[in-house]
């Protein structure tokens, strides 16, 4: 598991151990939870940082 405090904006996911299928699954449904949307493949391959995913979020919830 991934520390907060070791994650910045600047973080690249692929370097986090804990990041793979798994937590890509996980980070999907929390978005359908909470944002009712999901990512395609070919978005998550495109957020290779931690701000990278927060300002897609934020521009797909936004809409």
């Amino acid at each position: 598991m991934v520390d907060v405090e070791d994650v910045t904006p600047a973080t690249v996911l692929d370097i986090l151990e804990d990041w793979d299928s798994m937590a890509t699954i996980s980070l999907n449904a929390v978005l359908d939870e909470q944002f009712d949307f999901t990512l395609s493949e070919e978005e998550v391959k495109i957020l290779n940082e931690y701000s990278d995913t927060l300002n897609y979020i934020d521009q797909k919830s936004t809409k």
